[in-house]
């Protein structure tokens, strides 16, 4: 059986500890040293497939550019189901119910 290894996208442009990010948020600078990084410790893995957000993109890009391993596809089931706009600038516990 095949091994799955999920990697979260990097350091965003504007991140803020404990809010979601907007959908268009990039890839910050730390964010594009991270991901560079991190492509040294990826394992042997067949290739990427990642979300369309452009934080998500790029960090995959990064990672295929530097370890080598091929940016198979970018799949839309693969971003948020739903953009959490209802709680885009709220801390976690200030969540609506919803």
């Amino acid at each position: 059986m095949a091994d799955i290894h999920f990697i979260r996208h990097a350091h965003y442009t504007g991140h803020k500890p404990g809010y979601h990010a907007p959908d268009d948020a990039e890839l910050s600078p730390e964010g594009r040293r991270t991901a560079i990084a991190a492509a040294g410790a990826l394992p042997t893995v067949a290739g990427i497939v990642t979300s369309p957000l452009p934080r998500a993109l790029q960090t995959a890009e990064l990672l295929a550019e530097h370890s080598g391993t091929p940016l198979l596809d970018v799949l839309p089931e693969l971003r948020e189901w739903r953009s959490p706009t209802a709680v885009q600038g709220i801390p976690p516990k200030a969540f609506p119910e919803d």
